[in-house]
């Protein structure tokens, strides 16, 4: 089970999330209202009978911290850069803010690095091109869900 910050945890099956939808033993996935199918149903053992694990949609990503608590990554996250700018990290990489905040280019852009992200009018990403000639930086997520830079 997962604290969801709500009133009822989630379910972690297959990593994928599940939400209780009332005091019974069916689950449905955390995307049921984005037309997500899928669920699953459990005993009074809290052990599962039933899976219908069809889903139409990746599974959400987590990170968990040296205590066991769950941190959701979203889509891409906005980290603290030391600087006066935030960085934007999209799948274990990190990209710098130019100009407007829709445009983002990977951290490794002064060594030569093309990747890229942009951002649309909503914060969403619309486009990518994911062509990285090195590997993501590493970074240290804290209990508190701080991360802290790695130098290697």
């Amino acid at each position: 089970m997962i604290p969801s910050g709500l009133k009822n945890n989630l379910l972690m099956l297959n990593g994928y999330t599940f939400s209780r939808m009332s005091t019974g033993l069916r689950w449905y996935c955390s995307k049921k209202k984005g037309g997500c199918k899928a669920k699953v149903i459990l005993d009074s053992n809290r052990k599962v009978v039933y899976a219908g694990n069809e889903h139409n949609h990746a599974p959400p990503q987590y990170h968990i911290t040296a205590n066991g608590n769950y941190v959701h990554i979203k889509e891409y996250i906005m980290i603290p850069s030391g600087h006066k700018n935030k960085l934007l990290m999209f799948r274990g990489y990190t990209y710098s803010m130019m100009h407007t905040g829709r445009r983002w280019y990977c951290s490794k852009r002064m060594s030569g690095c093309k990747a890229k992200v942009a951002l649309d009018s909503f914060g969403k990403i619309s486009h990518v091109e994911y062509d990285h000639d090195h590997a993501p930086p590493t970074y240290h997520v804290t209990s508190t869900g701080k991360y802290v830079f790695i130098k290697r």
